[in-house]
């Protein structure tokens, strides 16, 4: 295929999964299934990856993939992708969404999950996940949780050409790098916060 690839006589590069089947058959190479030569198959899919950190919990138990450091695709796949992810309903519902998150231990990937629809909708959910945060990150990544200062909605308003709330989601325990997560502020207009409750 690669020949053929360089020869212009191949458009596109085939799905892998199909053509590491197909090839060795075609070649009269043996085969056998992965499940025979591991313990299980229950983190082999196509997404969401599993970060680097989460592999010394697996050693010796079965394949791991896709594995990737924590990048964006990590995030997309894990935080925009309803499949599986760190996000999902059911990981969310039966608890190893935060497993993972205790095991990976970055700042952002808490943020985003504290943040996701499925804990937010569940108040032991989010405090659990705060705590968590609070309890295993280190370093300046602390001082990024609002804790019991944290700035209170009411006290935020949008002033300018029309006079409106800041959003709430704006103020989270947590930050977030979504747009639902963002205000998009218009010319003219500017951020009037009351601190009196701090003194």
């Amino acid at each position: 295929m690669t020949a053929l690839q360089q020869r212009r006589k191949l458009s596109t590069w085939p799905i892998s999964e199909a053509v590491m089947a197909h090839e060795p058959i075609r070649a009269g190479m043996k085969w056998a299934r992965l499940d025979t030569v591991c313990r299980g198959l229950d983190h082999y899919d196509w997404s969401p990856p599993y970060a680097v950190a989460e592999l010394d919990g697996m050693i010796g138990m079965d394949i791991v993939h896709p594995v990737t450091s924590m990048n964006r695709s990590f995030m997309i796949r894990n935080f925009q992708q309803d499949y599986h992810s760190l996000w999902s309903e059911k990981e969310v519902r039966e608890g190893r969404s935060r497993a993972r998150a205790r095991t990976i231990r970055d700042f952002e990937v808490f943020a985003r999950l504290y943040n996701s629809p499925h804990i937010q909708s569940s108040r032991d959910r989010a405090q659990a996940i705060l705590e968590d945060a609070r309890s295993l990150l280190e370093g300046e990544t602390l001082f990024l949780l609002h804790g019991t200062n944290r700035l209170a909605e009411e006290k935020w308003r949008v002033r300018g050409s029309r006079e409106h709330a800041f959003p709430a989601a704006c103020l989270s325990d947590l930050p977030n790098w979504d747009e639902h997560q963002a205000h998009d502020m218009q010319s003219g207009e500017w951020i009037d916060a009351d601190f009196s409750h701090f003194v």
